[in-house]
């Protein structure tokens, strides 16, 4: 094959190429998507193939070089990309998170249905049987939970704003909401079963504890206790269970692939979901240890904060991006 025939021929995917490693210089190799990722690896080869071929069948410098920068440009992308830099790691949550939760949007829904449905399940149960409380929730929470109190941000932080009590009691919760979004993932490979299981528990013990505070009455004060970091906190257990539920559906439905090949390629964009609840659930944690407990605060401040928390992540999470080719 003379010169003219093989650039004609093998410039196109030269090009495209390129236009995958300016994605990945731009925004990280974490915003490619699965068949990206493929064809940038099936790009790399061929290009190595190419330098050869023009070095030693052609001799020709100039395209030699220029492949010979391609290839070196694409393994360093592929091999030598660190993923723990502040760069690398800003690209993932500005631009490959949201970009997963968009691509397995259904999985993300149907985290929500099955929290929220679990809520609404918990609510009308204990609504209209109280003993339904005690079979949901934990006795660890009855003490704070079960009886009436004049003054529920008391009754769970206690008097005095004591800072050391509601900074213990924040991180407990905060500890226990890591573990339900650690235990949500994980338990995907249980074909999802038990993901959902784990969302739908966690959704009735809010709801259970919620007809509680209805039936005194206690309605906004109540929810001015969680919605200040409920709206980052559910929303983290949701990202993680949806990557379970995703684990869960590869191991189901593999498709023409074995189960194995399935699981593998879900992984990666199920550890994206999941590890994107981390930095969501410390700022909840932040806000549940300093504001949720303030007496100065308002009821209605407060809930103010968890809305506008929560609906800030979610417009970062789904608001449209130009796309990177």
């Amino acid at each position: 094959m003379d010169l003219d025939r093989f650039i004609s021929t093998r410039q196109g995917a030269w090009r495209r190429l390129e236009v995958l490693l300016q994605q990945v210089e731009r925004s990280g190799l974490e915003t490619l998507t699965v068949g990206q990722l493929r064809e940038l690896g099936s790009l790399y080869r061929e290009a190595c193939s190419d330098f050869i071929y023009a070095r030693t069948v052609l001799q020709n410098g100039e395209l030699g070089d220029f492949l010979n920068r391609l290839v070196g440009d694409s393994y360093a992308a592929i091999y030598r990309r660190s993923w723990l830099t502040p760069a690398a790691a800003w690209g993932w949550f500005a631009r490959g998170l949201p970009a997963a939760v968009k691509r397995r949007w259904a999985f993300v829904a149907a985290a929500w249905v099955l929290l929220l449905g679990g809520t609404a399940a918990g609510f009308f149960a204990t609504l209209f049987d109280r003993e339904a409380f005690y079979y949901v929730v934990p006795s660890e929470y009855h003490a704070v939970y079960a009886e009436k109190s004049d003054d529920p941000r008391a009754a769970r932080f206690g008097h005095g704003e004591s800072v050391a009590r509601s900074r213990d009691f924040a991180a407990m919760l905060f500890t226990h909401n890591i573990k339900v979004a650690l235990a949500s993932f994980a338990l995907g490979t249980s074909g999802g079963t038990l993901t959902g299981v784990m969302l739908g528990y966690n959704g009735a013990l809010l709801g259970a504890i919620a007809a509680n505070y209805h039936r005194w009455d206690q309605d906004l004060a109540f929810w001015a206790l969680i919605v200040p970091h409920a709206g980052l906190e559910m929303s983290s257990i949701v990202l993680a269970g949806a990557g379970g539920l995703l684990l869960g559906w590869a191991l189901i439905r593999p498709g023409r692939r074995t189960r194995g090949e399935a699981f593998a390629e879900a992984g990666r964009e199920a550890v994206s979901l999941a590890l994107g609840a981390a930095p969501f659930l410390v700022v909840a944690g932040f806000i549940e240890a300093f504001i949720t407990p303030t007496a100065g605060i308002g009821a209605w401040a407060k809930v103010a904060v968890g809305v506008v928390t929560g609906a800030a992540m979610w417009v970062h999470l789904l608001a449209p991006r130009r796309s990177n080719g």
